[in-house]
């Protein structure tokens, strides 16, 4: 299965917690954008193709970087933490701990 899907961000974590793909994202690599950090939730269940299997994103103040978001064994509950990065003399992002739950 190939899908065809634009993120805003590169993708820092994966996670499949039933019938739920997780992604959490780091800033645009090429940009260094960070308006799109945090994490997109697909329904692997839904029929059709990935745009009828996407939940949604739920935006983050700062990146989601590797290792820092896990899920429940059924996916519903999902927890993320970021932090402050710098990029030259610009600080984006902040301490935050966040738990999702979808329902």
């Amino acid at each position: 299965l190939k899908w065809k899907f634009r993120l805003g961000g590169q993708v820092s974590n994966i996670k499949i917690g039933g019938n739920y793909l997780i992604l959490a994202t780091l800033h645009d690599a090429d940009t260094l954008n960070f308006n799109y950090t945090g994490v997109y939730v697909f329904d692997l269940t839904a029929k059709g193709d990935v745009v009828e299997k996407y939940l949604g994103f739920y935006h983050t103040n700062g990146p989601v970087l590797w290792g820092s978001m896990d899920c429940s064994e059924d996916g519903r509950v999902i927890a993320v933490t970021t932090w402050p990065v710098r990029v030259g003399t610009n600080v984006f992002g902040e301490h935050a701990l966040y738990i999702l739950k979808i329902e």
